[in-house]
């Protein structure tokens, strides 16, 4: 009897259980879409619960032309997707070598790796913003000033420019590197040394077993770590807000769409109308993860394919 009732709770906990998870992860989203194409009339209509009487696409027309959407999606290109493809091919060949390679204080480098992981990165703002302010790498500016005359100058500003993601993306200090040498490093130890051996007779030299050898087999976690990179960098409003302010991107544009909206009574019809600020403001959330999305769907397989048989080998 016992053994009868546990047959029958059991799947209905679990299943409980998903629907319940389900519905957490599932409703933000249902609302934004439901919000995003109702009309602003018809938020505070009692009779239109989640299903609009009629779509409108002007909630979408007034948010981009308040939040300059295309520049925003094209600073967030910038300085987002290409320092994350060069963020990730670093700290791809940074787990190579951990993984395959004999080096002095190899287990404190690899300890202080894990130690970036656990490090928020906010406690490092200071001193990253000075570094940045004033640029001078190992006094190489400092020299060349006084060699020069002052001809070259003594640092470099480089706050607000695109160095402020490119240089700590080339030295494998961007956010979560750590995170990314962690995993490749676990995938590379757990590969078969036979095919490095293999490359080896052939006369292939260290980097050239790299790139023909393990980068092909590494493909699928290559496709994970960088579709997880793109996506924490494109959200993160910390460096952009922090490090490069003059130029809206998409996460900075989000967080002040609302003080935005309610600068421009034009658009808003005297922005005291909360519902309209409301459809506005879902509007531009899934306008700001519309790029996530499509990228998400185009690459769906090859992320369940690196889970299942690539992602977790080795962790």
């Amino acid at each position: 009897m016992a053994k009868k009732a546990n047959t029958i709770l059991l799947p209905l906990f679990r299943h409980g259980l998903l629907i319940g998870l389900s519905f957490v992860i599932l409703y933000p989203v249902i609302f934004m879409l439901s919000n995003s194409f109702m009309p602003h009339a018809q938020l505070r209509d009692p009779s239109v619960v989640w299903i609009p009487r009629s779509l409108t696409l002007d909630n979408f027309r007034d948010i981009m032309y308040v939040m300059d959407y295309w520049g925003a999606l094209r600073n967030s290109l910038v300085y987002t997707v290409l320092p994350t493809v060069l963020q990730i091919a670093v700290c791809m060949m940074v787990g190579y070598g951990f993984a395959r390679f004999r080096f002095p204080f190899k287990k404190f480098l690899f300890g202080i790796v894990i130690l970036s992981i656990i490090i928020p990165p906010i406690t490092l703002s200071t001193g990253m913003f000075r570094t940045f302010f004033n640029f001078n790498p190992f006094g190489i500016m400092g020299g060349l000033h006084a060699l020069t005359g002052g001809a070259v100058p003594e640092n470099i500003n480089l706050i607000g420019t695109r160095w402020v993601t490119f240089i700590p993306a080339a030295f494998a200090a961007s956010l979560r590197s750590g995170i990314y040498i962690l995993i490749f490093r676990q995938f590379f130890a757990s590969m078969p040394r036979e095919l490095e051996e293999a490359a080896r007779i052939d006369g292939a030299g260290p980097f050239r077993t790299f790139a023909t050898v393990m980068m092909p087999n590494a493909s699928n976690i290559i496709i994970t770590a960088l579709m997880l990179a793109i996506v924490w960098n494109w959200n993160d409003y910390y460096t952009a807000a922090t490090f490069i302010r003059i130029r809206p991107t998409m996460a900075t544009a989000l967080s002040e769409v609302q003080s935005m909206l309610q600068q421009l009574p034009a658009v808003l019809g005297g922005y005291q109308n909360l519902t309209i600020v409301t459809t506005r403001i879902q509007a531009a959330c899934l306008l700001g993860i519309a790029p996530l999305l499509l990228m998400y769907v185009a690459l769906q397989g090859k992320l369940t394919e690196s889970i299942e048989n690539a992602g977790l080998t080795g962790m």
